[in-house]
């Protein structure tokens, strides 16, 4: 690992260490918003502290590993909260975006977190509970230059929009971590929407 990404993995353990987290234990049954639920196979840790994008675990740290979940987008909103950058400059969800829509607005969104050379890949039906939502791959460089691994699944229910996503360090912590997110998206299952929110 070169010097500049020992030091940035670094200063997110110190500042994962600084927020509040949370026990979420693995094999309970957990909501996470819009009649949504999923079954972790192994121990995370929520933040505790609320964010502008979502709720947030990890296993490792800050930035070593990050599960944030989003759900009930409202058409007309954006697909998260990027902090220093108004609402109105984010694109938006809307209902009638396919699953690729939906891709290319989340890749310009990373494009708006300051993220560079952004690549979207892999998109594919995949299973979302009880209905059939979309998976797809992404990875980004940070403007330290640390090579960033992800995925995404995601389903379109009644006009809004849940998606769950997942992203590591390309070095080491995302192959270490890919196949337990594989099992946190297949327990996925979805009843009832309740009430929405914005994310």
């Amino acid at each position: 690992m070169s010097r500049n990404r020992f030091f940035a993995a670094a200063l997110c353990v110190f500042l994962s260490a600084c927020a509040g987290f949370e026990a979420i234990q693995g094999g309970d049954t957990v909501l996470i918003g819009n009649g949504v639920t999923i079954v972790p196979q192994v121990a995370w840790s929520q933040a505790t502290n609320k964010t502008d994008y979502g709720p947030l675990w990890t296993i490792d740290g800050i930035g070593l590993n990050e599960l944030r979940f989003y759900t009930a987008i409202a058409p007309g909103r954006p697909l998260m909260r990027i902090p220093s950058v108004e609402i109105r400059d984010l694109g938006r969800y809307e209902e009638t975006m396919l699953a690729d829509d939906v891709m290319n607005l989340f890749a310009s969104t990373l494009d708006k977190a300051g993220h560079q050379q952004i690549r979207t890949a892999g998109l594919r039906p995949a299973p979302f509970g009880s209905v059939t939502g979309f998976r797809f791959d992404f990875t980004y460089a940070t403007r330290d230059g640390l090579q960033v691994k992800g995925m995404v699944l995601a389903a379109q229910r009644s006009g809004r929009l849940d998606f769950i996503m997942f992203t590591a360090p390309a070095e080491y912590y995302f192959d270490r971590y890919a196949p337990t997110v594989e099992q946190v998206f297949a327990s996925v299952r979805t009843t009832a929407a309740v009430q929405a929110r914005a994310s």
